[in-house]
């Protein structure tokens, strides 16, 4: 960890949320994934998607028997 990093540490305790975010942006598949995204367009990172509309139309397709 760089020195700048270091010094934007939180000191003293952390939360539960705090821990899990810690060991998160540390973790590599993550990292990988999250270079990933920030690749794609602006315009397809900000897309705003109704995923209840998006689960019901799936669920319109699949053929019930």
């Amino acid at each position: 960890m760089s020195t700048v990093q270091a010094d934007k540490e939180q000191v003293g305790p952390k939360s539960s949320r705090q821990w899990a975010w810690e060991f998160l942006r540390r973790n590599p598949a993550y990292r990988e994934a999250y270079a990933q995204w920030m690749a794609l367009p602006e315009a397809v990172r900000s897309l705003s998607i109704n995923t209840q509309e998006l689960c019901r139309s799936l669920s319109d397709e699949i053929p019930h028997v």
